[in-house]
């Protein structure tokens, strides 16, 4: 009676596999594809290995010993081969322990590309792997297989979560592996244990070596978007101002991956350089979305989103006292600014350094080639209907009638620009009477367009005494060809107690010519009477 014997079927295997002992037992990679896999199929010797077929001879991919095999170790337009070794120990000989000495299923040793990126806890289990590079932190079934893994999201997320740029445009990125469509054009540098990103900063924002958006991260190009703002005045600069450095705004990695560059959206913001010139804390205020403190704009910089399109969107024009309250920025920054307040040198405006060429020379800014006394005025000015203008030049000049007055009897005459009260106010300027001016008890003062009570124009005369003059408060604006007449400040004779009678100046005066011309003009209205009895 014959008995029957029923061994497990993995060593009828083995026990068949080692009877060829013809064939070496070194491992020949031909060889797999006599237990497992198609002969047939194109690719590696490895790749034809791979289930379908199992070692049962099943081809099923809802069984495990088929499931996902093929997906992995055969190209295909998402990514290159998985080599077998990632999840098993390929055995140099058939008999090699671990190969075919053990109960299926077989032994999953995941290393390599399932490692990567520091995933030290991937794992198999219960038909599913985990925590591996290859497949994110997701836990991915390996039966049924029946679905490609070809969805983008179906691994990582679309885009990944922060501090993964919050741009779906992978190409901007990673534009050597995949194109602005979506498609893979480089499936052998796709889930390889290297992520492939454009090391240049416009890879991922901006256009062109600067790198500065727009376009942002997230695609946006208008200025509106905060991730673009104005960006690209400050690093392309304008006619109005130098170009500024990233590093003067952001910490500039020198890799993609240092850390605090793909932290979380929107970027860090730290100024530093020229905001900080004058000992200023300048910071970035995300809510106002301005920044506050910078020596660049002031005190109150523009909306970022808003940029600022003149001379005001930084300081006052002109900017406030102790500054010179004239608008002619030319007469002390001619080396940046013209006449008519362009910028001629951007690259020394807005660079933490005033460019001041101040002049020396009262008719740098008023006056004439022959005087300093307007015309011309401050503002330009040359027509003596204005006040800055005036008869300026009928007093320092003197006329036939009169001396000249020196500046300082009207103002106080500065011996530096930056003295104070000389260009720390706005016009016209502080008239400050002196000399003849005040004689005799005097108390002159500027009023309704001229001076009152001033003994030049005989208001107080000697001793208190009446003058009879008819103009004694002489329009500053109104000036007439030649001096003004004698009776102008004084009678002709002047009232009691002067001696009345015929008018023979020149018994009393020797100053005064028969004719009534006066023969020393630097002796008249000088303050003294001049009497020779």
């Amino acid at each position: 009676m014959s008995r029957s014997v029923h061994l497990p079927w993995v060593l009828l295997l083995v026990a068949g596999c080692l009877e060829a002992r013809e064939r070496p037992a070194e491992r020949h990679e031909d060889n797999c594809t006599t237990c497992h896999g198609s002969p047939s199929r194109p690719g590696t010797p490895l790749q034809r290995s791979a289930p379908p077929v199992s070692l049962d001879g099943r081809t099923a991919t809802s069984l495990r010993g088929v499931g996902a095999h093929l997906q992995h170790v055969m190209p295909n337009e998402v990514h290159g081969g998985v080599p077998c070794q990632t999840c098993h120990e390929v055995p140099d000989a058939t008999d090699s322990p671990g190969h075919a000495d053990s109960a299926l299923p077989a032994e999953v040793l995941l290393a390599g590309l399932a490692l990567a990126d520091d995933h030290t806890q991937a794992r198999y289990a219960v038909g599913s792997c985990a925590q591996v590079y290859c497949h994110g932190d997701r836990s991915v079934s390996w039966v049924p297989a029946d679905v490609p893994e070809t969805r983008c999201g179906r691994c990582h997320a679309m885009p990944p979560a922060a501090p993964h740029p919050a741009s779906e445009d992978c190409s901007i990125c990673h534009g050597e592996v995949i194109d602005a469509s979506g498609a893979i054009i480089a499936p052998n540098r796709h889930v390889d244990g290297v992520v492939d990103v454009d090391e240049r900063c416009d890879g991922c924002h901006g256009a062109g070596e600067l790198g500065a958006p727009p376009p942002g991260l997230d695609g946006a190009v208008a200025p509106t978007a905060r991730g673009v703002g104005a960006h690209a005045v400050h690093v392309e600069g304008t006619g109005r101002g130098r170009r500024l450095a990233c590093d003067e705004c952001h910490t500039v990695p020198a890799s993609v991956a240092d850390e605090g560059h793909l932290d979380p959206a929107p970027a860090e913001v730290r100024l530093t350089g020229v905001a900080a010139t004058g000992a200023l804390s300048p910071a970035w205020d995300r809510d106002e979305q301005r920044c506050a403190d910078s020596w660049c704009h002031g005190a109150s910089s523009p909306v970022w989103t808003q940029p600022g399109s003149d001379c005001t969107s930084c300081h006052g024009m002109p900017p406030p006292a102790p500054h010179p309250q004239i608008e002619a920025c030319a007469q002390c920054h001619g080396d940046v600014v013209d006449a008519m307040n362009t910028i001629i040198a951007p690259s020394a405006h807005v660079d933490g350094v005033v460019d001041v060429s101040a002049p020396v020379a009262c008719n740098a800014c008023h006056g004439d080639a022959t005087s300093a006394a307007p015309p011309r005025d401050l503002l330009g000015n040359m027509a003596t209907s204005f006040p800055g203008v005036g008869a300026h030049r009928t007093h320092v000049e003197g006329t036939v009638n009169a001396r000249p007055v020196p500046c300082e009897e009207c103002h106080a005459v500065p011996t530096s620009l930056l003295d104070p009260g000389h260009v720390d106010t706005f016009g016209p300027a502080e008239l400050q009477f002196s000399g003849v001016a005040r004689s005799f008890t005097s108390s002159p003062s500027y009023v309704d367009g001229g001076c009152s009570n001033t003994y030049c124009h005989g208001a107080v005369f000697p001793f208190g005494h009446p003058s009879g003059g008819t103009m004694l408060m002489p329009s500053w604006t109104t000036v007439t060809p030649g001096p003004l007449p004698c009776d102008a400040c004084h009678g002709l004779p002047p009232p009691p107690p002067h001696p009345a009678g015929p008018v023979f100046c020149s018994n009393c005066h020797p100053t005064v010519g028969p004719l009534l011309d006066i023969l020393d003009p630097l002796r008249h209205v000088d303050g003294r009477v001049d009497v020779s009895p």
